[in-house]
């Protein structure tokens, strides 16, 4: 099983790629009722029994930590489980598009919410604003990286990266004869913002590719273009494309694996460092190729407080997101404690037998 994220805590605020899923979906199914902790230890559990009976099941946590399950995706049935978790609560925001309910709202006694309504509120209030602060941290921290990346473009040998791209291209694409009848192209977060920090699954999602083209460079050297570049020729040459946007902003591209070709060409620079250890792995530097070095050297000053900024505004946009995630622990602590124990183990049961009947057509 591989881990990834459908949802990202980023500059642009709660950013979702389920419609990508949605879209190409063959079924939909939407796990409603109790805690976001309760609905993803039912996914879980269902996750790891697909992966016992052999069927390919894709894992995506919730970005709140990096930890709880809030949807499973199986590639070739199509076959799409999301948990109605908060910010985006699918089953209200996407009504009527045909999806199948899954509830464990019989697993918990309503009376004893009830009776916690007014603190129930409170914290679901208070989670939303801290999310909001986090998301407004993040923007600023787009907009003073920015200010980096004005600085490094003026050094900056737009031929030289043309080229560079022209290379890697003719190396790694243009020279496959490799053709797909129904090619796919997909999006998913390698990583995300989270209540302990940027975490990703990098190595995870790669570990069985031959090939890595990983990136180097400073702000604003090209690198999400080339890869834009990259995956755009080999779509062209009918080949299935993952494409992986940046977790803080969405717009532009971390990571473009090309299945067939067994490869993957990735940003490797902060905060998701990787340094070539594989077999296969090779570096391409965008600032030794296509930048003057000098730009550096007249703005060091100017750079290290720019960086020292973004550096600490980054931090408070955590801050915000671990009391978010302590938020949610409070609110699974007190549907844990309305949790009708057996019947949840039965609901779990009945859950993933159905999905495991539902994906073997029994």
């Amino acid at each position: 099983m591989k881990t990834y994220f459908m949802n990202g805590h980023t500059s642009k605020g709660f950013y979702s790629l389920i419609e990508d899923f949605w879209a190409k979906s063959s079924e939909v199914f939407i796990l409603t009722g109790n805690s976001t902790g309760a609905k993803g230890s039912v996914l879980k559990k269902a996750a790891e029994a697909m992966d016992s009976e052999g069927m390919e099941v894709e894992v995506y946590v919730h970005p709140d930590n990096g930890e709880i399950v809030e949807a499973l995706f199986t590639p070739k049935e199509k076959l799409l489980v999301l948990a109605d978790n908060s910010p985006l609560l699918p089953s209200s925001r996407y009504s009527g598009l045909g999806y199948k309910t899954l509830s464990l709202h019989d697993t918990v006694t309503e009376e004893k919410l009830k009776s916690r309504s007014a603190k129930l509120l409170l914290l679901l209030n208070e989670l939303e604003r801290l999310r909001d602060e986090a998301h407004r941290c993040f923007a600023k921290g787009v907009e003073i990286h920015e200010k980096k990346e004005e600085i490094y473009l003026e050094g900056m040998n737009f031929l030289k990266a043309d080229k560079v791209a022209e290379e890697l291209i003719s190396d790694w694409v243009s020279a496959s004869q490799c053709k797909e009848k129904e090619p796919i192209v997909s999006n998913h977060f390698f990583g995300a913002a989270t209540a302990y920090g940027p975490i990703n699954f990098i190595d995870k999602i790669t570990e069985d590719l031959e090939h890595r083209v990983i990136i180097k460079g400073r702000s604003g050297s090209g690198k999400s273009t080339l890869m834009r570049k990259i995956g755009s020729v080999a779509e062209k040459k009918s080949l299935s494309v993952q494409y992986f946007p940046c977790g803080l902003d969405p717009n532009s591209l971390d990571m473009v694996v090309i299945p067939a070709l067994k490869m993957a060409i990735l940003d490797g620079t902060p905060p998701h460092v990787i340094n070539p250890e594989r077999s296969g792995d090779v570096t391409v530097d965008m600032f030794k190729r296509c930048m003057d070095p000098s730009v550096e050297r007249q703005q060091e000053e100017n750079l290290e407080e720019i960086s020292e900024a973004y550096k600490q505004i980054m931090k408070t946009g955590t801050k915000y997101l671990h009391k978010a995630n302590e938020i949610d622990r409070l609110l699974d602590s007190i549907y844990l404690d309305a949790t009708k124990e057996k019947m949840f183990e039965e609901k779990t049961e009945e859950v993933i037998t159905g999905l495991l009947n539902r994906l073997t057509k029994k």
